[in-house]
């Protein structure tokens, strides 16, 4: 799900002079625009938290500094490996797997500090949906969550819950715009995740395990020139994103 913004042109001159006498022509540089700040608050006064991100020469996430921690990204065979995080003096870092269609299949978490682990998920994929599995810290399977994809697999529409056992908790249904998401922009194009939703979620519904309608929560959203979220709000709640262009 990565999306580069490239303006190309290729030209071909047609005279009567020989291939030597044709005028050259430098296509300009390619474009890529990315997203280097992440801000969210309530209302426009009151910021909850920032998150500001560095790029390689490649234009790859390798660093983000946010209100507590220094986190940084290792790559390996174009993804990211792992990730490490820094707070105060807690040392965090987890580790992401592949399968050989480069689908993320595993996540785990593990505090360095203690040594210990924080929690792991697990994914299985289907042809209509994808199985996430949770492990918690002693590493016992706890949850399972089934996501569901649209007709045209651009989205998630429902996610549905069980337990380990197998019991049905409820679920949750989601509506879409037609705009494009930040997800189709870096970072959070390079970020592990089993699924990239392209557009943006709109209405959010949650439902008992007897299908009931519990909440409805809606999202509006800002873009800039290009068609992207520059600012998605959701009651009083906001989430604003800076973009550049390289």
């Amino acid at each position: 799900m990565k999306l580069f913004l490239v303006l190309a042109v290729s030209m071909t001159v047609l005279t009567g002079c020989s291939s030597d006498d044709k005028p050259t022509y430098n296509p300009p540089p390619a474009q890529t625009m990315l997203i280097t700040k992440q801000t969210e608050g309530e209302n426009p006064d009151f910021i909850m938290g920032v998150r500001e991100f560095t790029f390689d020469n490649a234009n790859r996430i390798v660093s983000e500094l946010t209100n507590n921690a220094t986190v940084t990204y290792t790559w390996t065979n174009g993804k990211i490996s792992k990730k490490s995080s820094t707070n105060g003096t807690t040392t965090r870092e987890t580790t992401y797997e592949y399968d050989s269609n480069g689908q993320l299949i595993k996540e785990e978490e593990r505090n360095l500090t203690n040594n210990s682990l924080d929690h792991r998920y697990e994914y299985i994929y289907f042809a209509n949906h994808f199985d996430e599995k949770y492990y918690n810290s002693s590493g016992e399977y706890t949850w399972r969550y089934e996501y569901y994809y649209d007709a045209g697999k651009k989205n998630v529409t429902s996610v549905r819950m069980y337990s380990a056992a197998g019991a049905y908790s409820g679920k949750y249904e989601y509506a879409f715009d037609d705009k494009n998401s930040v997800n189709l922009i870096a970072p959070y194009t390079q970020f592990p995740e089993p699924f990239y939703n392209a557009n943006n979620r709109i209405t959010l519904s949650e439902f008992t395990n007897a299908n009931e309608v519990m909440e409805t929560v809606n999202y509006t959203f800002d873009f800039n020139a290009m068609g992207y979220p520059t600012v998605s709000l959701q009651d009083t709640f906001y989430i604003q994103y800076d973009y550049t262009v390289k």
